[in-house]
């Protein structure tokens, strides 16, 4: 069971970072939005591996909420790049 835990975490960990990759933290939602949402669906998941009985509607619920918010994150525009370069310092003083 230990193992199936870790490996449950390891997902959620990999589908976050992906995510985070993808932008899928869109403007107007918390950041975290989809990670719990990825949470709580590969509990749902494995809990019904392990015969327990799910609510087949929470499912449908959390992959459309997922599915919202990736179609949000792929429609939203581009962030403006910031310039956040420095200016070189000065040259040190003759004499």
């Amino acid at each position: 069971m230990d193992k199936a835990l870790k490996t449950a975490s390891d997902l959620t960990n990999q589908a976050g970072a992906k995510l985070a990759e993808q932008g899928v933290a869109v403007p107007g939602t918390s950041a975290g939005e989809a990670t719990k949402l990825y949470q709580e669906l590969g509990q749902l998941v494995h809990a019904e591996h392990r015969g327990a009985s799910v609510d087949p509607a929470r499912r449908t619920e959390l992959l459309t909420r997922l599915d919202a918010l990736a179609d949000q994150a792929a429609a939203a525009p581009e962030p403006e790049p910031t310039d956040t370069a420095q200016p070189p310092p000065p040259p040190p003083p003759v004499g």
